[in-house]
């Protein structure tokens, strides 16, 4: 566990192989996320979702998709020991980006839509009394 705490342990550009543990880990959760991502994409062709919902539950699919698909390339590039793009710190910039993915999307379903939702419903409101266009 110390040895995780080393910089030699993330920037060794020839890295060890992981032990079993992490490696069945690892892969369970990129072929977990890309699993998660194809079900989420033809959830939306197939639902009758509205369009505002098809649109923010594909944003997750595709993220889904990228962040399995980069994670994937890391794994494998450190499984063949490849030299320098090996180097574990990529699953550090790995884990922050699904952080960052995370944290966009909580603020935008949770601050962002319910204000702009609140909002259309008192414009909804004012423009119900005002005159509308006339239709012949």
């Amino acid at each position: 566990m110390s040895n995780l705490f080393t910089l030699q342990y993330w920037f060794n550009p020839r890295p060890a192989p992981f032990i079993p543990v992490v490696d069945h880990a690892l892969v369970t959760l990129f072929g977990g996320l890309l699993i998660v991502a194809v079900i989420l994409k033809i959830m939306t062709m197939r639902m009758g979702w509205d369009k505002m919902m098809k649109k923010n539950v594909k944003r997750i699919a595709v993220a889904f998709f990228w962040l399995s698909l980069l994670g994937w390339t890391l794994y494998a590039l450190v499984s063949q020991r490849i030299y320098g793009l090996g180097m574990r710190i990529g699953f550090v910039f790995w884990f922050a980006l699904l952080a960052w993915y995370a944290w966009s999307f909580w603020k935008y379903y949770f601050v962002s839509l319910p204000t702009s939702q609140k909002m259309a419903e008192e414009r909804e409101k004012v423009e119900k009394w005002l005159p509308g266009k006339k239709e012949y």
